[in-house]
């Protein structure tokens, strides 16, 4: 039986080493590093992915910003936000521009 896949964008290793770590065991795991790679990486494996685990804070594009475009474009891949920002502002903007959760 093929798992299924989540992909992790965050510009920190660290931090999606320790998600990927996490969920290993029920997932299989893609990771890329900032918001242009995970648009490239959902273009290509949407359909795939039962889920996207997003940073907010990245070089280039930002999480936010991700949000938007995929919304724009109609992808309805679950999208959690996963964040040290932990301000009511950033998370209700994160579920109002179309993210399913925000996690901090």
């Amino acid at each position: 039986m093929e798992r299924k896949k989540l992909l992790i964008a965050d510009d920190s290793e660290m931090n999606r080493a320790i998600l990927a770590n996490m969920l290993e065991q029920d997932y299989e795991i893609m990771e890329v590093s900032d918001g242009k790679e995970a648009l490239a990486a959902l273009q290509i494996y949407r359909k795939d992915l039962s889920a996207l685990l997003l940073d907010v804070v990245m070089p280039g594009m930002d999480g936010f910003q991700v949000v938007q475009t995929l919304r724009q474009r109609g992808v309805r891949t679950p999208i959690i936000i996963v964040s040290g920002r932990k301000e009511d502002y950033d998370t209700l903007y994160g579920l109002d521009i179309g993210a399913d959760d925000y996690v901090t």
